[in-house]
């Protein structure tokens, strides 16, 4: 302990406590948000099941109801009768109010009369159209196995249909059929009613046209975005006002099972998720989109995280003060004494400027932050020789002459030690390259004009100079690895000059 700074105390005292603090009260409010969203989301997922099973069910329970109106109209014997005889007018009166009846109560929209061919001979609900072939998988399939076939498809104008066909005997013989038909996006509203939440039908635009639909909103009246969204046309909704933020998940396509996604509207937060929409030959059609607002249930988290965040910041205020008060009695005289070994353990002895350790630590956050700037590695050629003439204490005294030289270059911010024996190393941050090469030869130049007396004379010296320009992601021992490359390549080719670290010199 008595090798640490008061500053490193508190550090080491209070950054753990703040760093407990802070990712325990990270991992309860994780936590709190992770399992309300978990809850919202199986919620959410229950409702989206909920909403298949309870259209399933309405389609079954409007299947029975047509099955008994079916029944009792084909069983009538008048009905019978006129349509033996062909006789179009009185079929339709016949039918006429039994019809209304079923589309007021009921809201049935479809009563079809067709011949063996496919052929309509009445359409009860628009009895002025006749004549058309109704080719639909409801149709054949009632004419393939002379069975009733029930099932939801669309109709000519892209009318999306819960529809009952029935064959139809007389006296034993095949003679038509008989069908009736719902829209299905009556549907939403019950549905939306009893989940709590809003429902949009959509269908995918590839497999309608949008004449024969828009010329169906003018028969039936249907609401459609079909210039809004690119992929999916809206045919019914219980919601007025659309969310903006909704046109993308109305619009999506392709598989959906089990996604769930989340849209804002103003001040309001909807959870939502897809039920898949198969017509009667199980071909994929559209979507069911639910949404549910979950705003309440937000707030009521973001409530119970304020009061957890406001109580355990309270309680570690209160902590750390105490902590803090004592630790400060402590770090106040170690911080004093502290600064003077630090000091001290930095400066070269000799020539005062930085050492090693000086360079290593302060280039340590230069390279943390991938600062970019050019560093030099220079060294007092043929040094050897001046403490061979001229005595090692005067080789000390171009040491402290030469490294003084050196600061009249060096910029505030510019990193400047000795590196070791005759050798100085310059880093020089956020300098371009082209400046620097300036910069190096002005160096090169101060030197080389430099005289120093001594007994035995002027002691004149030169410097090599090696230069490379920092790459982000460098690290201190890459630079002055390249340096020294650029150094060497300057004594090779007769000192007192500058080279720049060129890529080859790693291999020459």
């Amino acid at each position: 302990m008595k090798n640490l700074t008061g500053r490193q105390i508190k550090i080491k005292i209070i950054l753990p406590a703040v760093i407990i603090f802070l990712t325990g009260l990270v991992l309860v409010i994780a936590g709190t948000f992770y399992m309300q969203s978990r809850h919202l989301n199986q919620d959410v997922l229950a409702v989206l099941d909920s909403t298949e099973r309870l259209y399933r069910s309405h389609l079954d329970s409007d299947m029975q109801m047509m099955e008994g109106a079916l029944l009792y109209i084909k069983d009538d014997k008048r009905v019978q009768q006129a349509w033996l005889n062909k006789d179009r007018h009185l079929l339709y009166e016949l039918c006429r109010k039994n019809f209304a009846s079923l589309q007021q109560n009921q809201r049935i929209t479809h009563l079809y009369f067709t011949d063996l061919d496919k052929k309509v001979f009445l359409r009860v609900h628009n009895p002025n159209k006749f004549g058309d072939t109704l080719d639909r998988y409801t149709t054949n399939e009632a004419l393939r196995t002379q069975k009733r076939s029930v099932g939801v498809e669309f109709g000519i104008h892209h009318n999306f249909t819960l529809r009952n066909v029935h064959p139809w005997f007389i006296d034993g013989k095949m003679v038509g059929f008989v069908e009736m038909g719902e829209e299905i996006d009556h549907l939403l509203p019950h549905v939306a009613d009893l989940l709590g939440a809003q429902v949009f039908a959509t269908f995918d635009k590839s497999l309608l046209s949008r004449e024969k639909w828009e010329k169906g909103i003018r028969l039936y009246g249907h609401d459609t975005r079909w210039d809004i969204l690119e992929h999916s046309v809206v045919i019914g909704k219980t919601m007025e006002k659309v969310p903006a933020d909704l046109d993308p998940y109305l619009n999506r396509q392709g598989d959906t099972e089990g996604d769930l996604f989340s849209v804002e509207d103003g001040t309001i937060e909807y959870l939502g998720g897809y039920v898949e929409l198969h017509d009667v030959s199980n071909k994929k059609v559209g979507k069911l989109v639910v949404i549910k607002d979950v705003t309440q249930n937000r707030n009521e988290v973001l409530r119970y995280v304020f009061f957890i965040f406001i109580g355990g910041v309270t309680l570690f205020v209160v902590v750390i003060f105490i902590v803090v008060t004592y630790v400060n009695v402590i770090s106040g005289r170690l911080d004093y004494y502290h600064r003077q070994l630090k000091d001290a353990a930095y400066i070269d002895s000799l020539t005062g400027i930085g050492n090693r350790r000086y360079l290593i630590d302060r280039s340590k956050m230069f390279f943390i932050e991938k600062q970019t700037g050019v560093t030099f590695l220079l060294d007092i050629d043929l040094f050897k020789n001046v403490n061979d003439q001229y005595g090692h204490d005067h080789g000390d005294e171009v040491l402290k002459r030469f490294s003084t030289e050196i600061e009249n270059f060096v910029r505030q911010g510019d990193i400047f030690a000795r590196f070791g024996g005759e050798e100085f190393a310059v880093l020089l941050p956020g300098c371009q390259l082209d400046i620097a090469l300036v910069k190096a030869e002005k160096i090169r130049q101060a030197i080389e004009a430099l005289k120093i007396d001594s007994p035995l004379g002027l002691i004149e010296i030169t410097v090599s100079i090696g230069v490379y320009e920092n790459k982000a992601g460098d690290s201190l021992k890459t630079v002055m690895k390249r340096a020294d490359l650029a150094l060497y390549q300057a004594k090779e080719n007769g000192r007192n000059r500058i080279e720049v670290y060129q890529p080859t010199l790693e291999n020459s």
